[in-house]
């Protein structure tokens, strides 16, 4: 009787330290890791995560128009064409036209992560991107970019807008009448004021 007593205390042991046993888990495939784009010399820098082979291209792309857009002429010409601004602050300091051109030419960012996603149940499907305040990542939603009208503009431009969230600039959360005129929503009115002078 005794010794069953010790075998079944000495089954559980057993069975408890398999339990224990370290699991190694499968490494990600080359899809799901971060992926560093190739930008040496490129002022604005991003990581794919989460992404396609295609998406990756993608993010090539359009890394490289938008630092071009970025130093081009048109640039300052938009921001200068601008008859209202709203919500041009960066640590309570208003900032005019030129202090916001050299703000983008002058920022020192970490290479941002793009995490591309499919909308689930509970989220937007109207969100074309999104950031988070305090994290690093920019959140790019899928069926936007599936679009045949979806270009590697619209993927600059979309970026810039989330971009200028990552330098300090903010816009209100609901539609109010001065969020257009915020920083993020005028610099997608500046690339596609890029687009229009022919910039590539």
């Amino acid at each position: 009787m005794k010794s069953l007593k010790y075998l079944i205390i000495f089954s559980f042991l057993i069975m408890g330290a398999a339990r224990k046993a370290p699991v190694i888990a499968p490494s990600p495939t080359p899809a799901q890791s971060p992926a560093h784009v190739d930008s040496s010399g490129d002022h604005f820098s991003y990581v794919c995560k989460s992404c396609t082979a295609n998406e990756k291209l993608s993010i090539i792309k359009m890394e490289a128009l938008l630092n071009k857009i970025v130093f081009d002429q048109c640039f300052d010409d938009a921001w200068k064409s601008f008859k209202r601004i709203e919500q041009a602050e960066i640590g309570g300091k208003k900032l005019n036209a030129q202090s916001i051109i050299d703000s983008f030419r002058s920022a020192k960012l970490e290479p941002i992560p793009l995490v591309f996603y499919t909308p689930g149940v509970f989220q937007s499907k109207r969100v074309i991107g999104y950031t988070i305040p305090g994290e690093p990542e920019i959140y790019l939603n899928r069926n936007f970019r599936y679009s045949s009208s979806w270009t590697t503009y619209s993927e600059a431009s979309n970026i810039l807008h989330e971009t200028a969230h990552k330098i300090g600039y903010a816009h209100d959360f609901n539609a109010t009448e001065r969020r257009p005129y915020s920083v993020p929503y005028l610099s997608n009115r500046v690339a596609e004021y890029c687009e229009s002078k022919g910039v590539k």
